[in-house]
C-alpha cells in the first residue's frame, strides 16, 4: 500500500495461487481507497469476473451486488449504491470509459492478467495512460502471474510515478507428466488420459484443456461411451457460453462423484476450482488473430504459449498438490 501511495502506477507480478487477485483489492478498501470513490478490477474473461466477485464478496462478508459487485456482457450490472469494489471485463470497462474518459467513479483501476495482451486489454492499458495525465488523483495497478514487468515499466515509467513489487505464490507442489511421443488427434488422447486416471487408485478431480465448444461436446460423448457404466463420475462443460447456473454447478463440492471438467481457456486465469488435482493439457487455444490478406480477425487453433503453460499448471497446485499430464 505504501508504494501504491507514493506512485501513480503500480505493476504486482505475483504468481498462481498468492491471491493477487482476490486480496489485493480487498487490501485496497482496508486502506480506505474505496471511502468516497469505487474500485473497479478488470478481467479478461466473464467467468472470472463473476467467480471473482463471489469469492470476494464471500470473503468480505456481504452479498454479492452489494459492497462487492460484478458487470459482464449480456447482463444488468449486479451492483448496487453501497458496492465498493466492482469486477467487470476489459470489454465493459471500454464502455465505461466511452461514457467517462475521466473515470470519475474510480479512485483506483486494476487491470489483472495483463500478461494475455489481448487487443482489449492493450487498449485499457493505453487510454488509461491518457486518462492518469488528466486525472492526477487516480490509480492504476497491473497484475499479473507471468507479465514482462520491464516492458510495462518503460510503458508509463517516462510520464508518470512508478513502482513495482514481485510476489512469490503459495501453490502446492506439481508433478509434470509428458507424453512420450506426439499424438494426432489431441481431443481423443485427452479423454482417454482422463478416463485412465479416474480408473487409476488416485483421487482428485480432472481438468482437461480444450481450445472450443464443439471440441468439449465431442469430448464428453467419447468420455460417455468410455465410462458408459460408471455412476461414480460427472462429466462437465466449461467455456464461455454458459449460463451462469451452468457455471455454478462447476464449483459445487461432490464429495460422492468425482468431476472431470472439459474446459477453454476460460479456466487458465483467475479461477480457483476446489478439488482440482490433475490437470490434462492438450497445449492448444483457439483465440483470435489478425488476418492480413482477410483485413479482418479469425479465430484460429494453435499452441499455447509459455505463459498459458505456466497458468495451465498453477490450476493443479491451487487447493493441493497436483499433476500435470501434457
Amino acid at each position: 500500500m505504501e508504494k501504491l501511495e507514493r506512485n501513480q502506477v503500480f505493476i504486482l507480478k505475483a504468481d498462481t495461487g498468492s491471491g493477487k487477485s482476490t486480496q489485493t483489492v480487498q487490501y485496497l478498501c482496508d486502506a480506505n481507497f474505496a471511502d468516497e470513490k469505487q474500485i473497479i478490477c478488470t478481467q479478461p474473461r466473464k467467468l472470472a469476473a463473476r467467480s471473482l466477485a463471489a469469492r470476494v464478496a464471500e470473503e468480505y462478508g456481504c452479498q454479492i451486488g452489494e459492497e462487492v459487485g460484478f458487470h459482464v456482457g449480456g447482463g444488468r450490472p449486479t451492483t448496487s449504491k453501497r458496492t465498493k469494489i466492482k469486477f467487470v471485463t476489459d470489454t465493459l470497462f471500454l464502455n465505461e470509459y466511452k461514457n467517462d474518459p475521466m473515470l470519475l467513479k474510480y479512485s483506483v483501476v486494476l487491470v489483472d492478467e495483463a500478461h494475455e495482451r489481448k487487443i482489449d486489454t492493450d487498449i485499457v492499458l493505453g487510454l488509461m495512460k491518457q486518462c492518469l495525465k488528466k486525472r492526477k488523483d487516480l490509480k492504476l495497478v497491473v497484475m499479473s502471474a507471468t507479465l514482462d514487468m520491464d516492458l510495462l515499466y518503460n510503458y508509463f515509467a517516462n510520464d508518470f510515478k512508478c513502482d513495482t513489487l514481485e510476489v512469490g505464490g503459495r501453490t502446492y507442489p506439481i508433478e509434470d507428466f509428458y507424453l512420450d511421443d506426439d499424438v494426432e488427434n489431441y481431443i481423443q488422447a485427452s479423454v482417454t488420459k482422463a478416463v485412465e486416471i479416474h480408473q487409476s487408485d488416485e483421487i482428485g478431480d480432472i481438468l482437461v484443456f480444450l481450445t472450443g465448444q464443439d471440441e468439449i461436446d465431442l469430448a464428453l460423448a467419447d468420455l460417455c461411451k468410455k465410462l458408459e457404466n460408471d455412476k461414480s463420475y460427472i462429466g462437465l462443460p466449461l467455456h464461455g457460453k454458459l449460463s451462469e447456473e451452468e457455471n455454478a454447478q462447476i464449483f459445487e463440492s461432490m464429495p460422492d462423484k468425482r468431476k472431470i471438467i472439459f474446459s477453454t481457456n476460460v479456466a487458465e486465469t483467475s479461477v480457483t476450482i476446489n478439488g482440482i488435482k490433475h490437470v490434462v493439457e492438450s497445449g492448444m487455444v483457439k483465440e483470435k488473430i489478425w488476418d492480413e490478406k482477410r483485413k479482418m480477425q479469425m479465430l484460429k487453433i494453435g499452441q499455447i504459449t509459455k505463459s498459458s503453460v505456466k497458468q495451465r499448471r498453477g490450476r493443479a497446485g491451487r487447493t493441493s498438490a497436483g499433476k500435470v499430464r501434457k
